[in-house]
């Protein structure tokens, strides 16, 4: 009897044992939620970066009409956007850029330039952010002759964002984009192509670190194809939400 006994208790300290020792599943994120983080950095309406190569197009329109080109000298400007009252998405952001244009002898055309940096936050139903972005565009396609303005070049987004899917969850992230030929029509203010990729790393509040990549393509509808591990989202490219 008591050799019975010892040997269930033995059973039960052991399998007591297994189980305190068995690690916890660790807190991963999932690729809807990176998706989220991505297409909320891109967005043209609510302080994104497509914001970014919007005023790429009016500030070189505004240089090649005032006939200023001769001029080498750095031009700057600082702005601050914001949500009115009781919108559906609450954004805050301040934009500086640092712009001029010069004459490629190369491709015998103007070149303009843009180094830009950005510092807000974005709230939505889906997902918050506070973050900031720096990063440098160059345009061609000034000219009257041109029916579209070419925009290329690299961002960096950084910052803590959280996302409100399944479950919330808190991350520190680093979304670097680099975008390839980006036209935009000069008659509708419309972008009509263009491509990116996008590498996206960072660490969730558990801890774990993640790293994803992609790409995106801009469509002429008024949308953004993201590519995530194999993946593919709609992005409204003016809200910057997911369709």
């Amino acid at each position: 009897m008591k050799k019975t006994i010892y040997y269930s208790t033995f059973i039960i300290a052991l399998t007591v044992m297994i189980f305190s020792c068995k690690k916890e599943e660790p807190i991963q994120l999932s690729t809807d939620e990176t998706a989220e983080i991505a297409a909320s950095a891109l967005n043209s309406e609510n302080g994104g970066i497509t914001t970014q190569i919007y005023d790429a197009t009016q500030l070189a329109e505004q240089l090649y009409a005032e006939e200023t080109l001769k001029s080498s000298v750095d031009n700057d400007t600082t702005y601050i956007v914001s949500s009115p009252d009781g919108a559906r998405i609450s954004y805050n952001y301040s934009f500086h850029y640092n712009y001029g244009m010069t004459y490629n002898t190369a491709i015998q055309a103007f070149l303009f330039y843009m180094n830009f940096d950005t510092d807000g936050s974005y709230i939505s139903s889906r997902i918050s952010s506070n973050d900031n972005s720096d990063g440098r565009f160059e345009l061609t396609g000034v000219e009257a002759v041109n029916e579209f303005y070419t925009v290329s070049g690299s961002a960096t987004n950084t910052g803590t964002k959280t996302t409100y899917l399944k479950e919330d969850k808190t991350v520190n992230s680093t979304i670097k984009f680099n975008f390839s030929d980006v036209k935009i029509n000069k008659s509708t203010q419309k972008i009509v192509e263009g491509t990116a990729s996008v590498q996206i790393n960072g660490n969730l509040n558990g801890g774990e670190s993640f790293t994803f990549s992609g790409s995106i393509e801009y469509q002429s509808n008024g949308t953004i194809i993201l590519i995530i591990s194999g993946e593919q989202f709609i992005i409204d490219v003016a809200t910057g939400e997911i369709q």
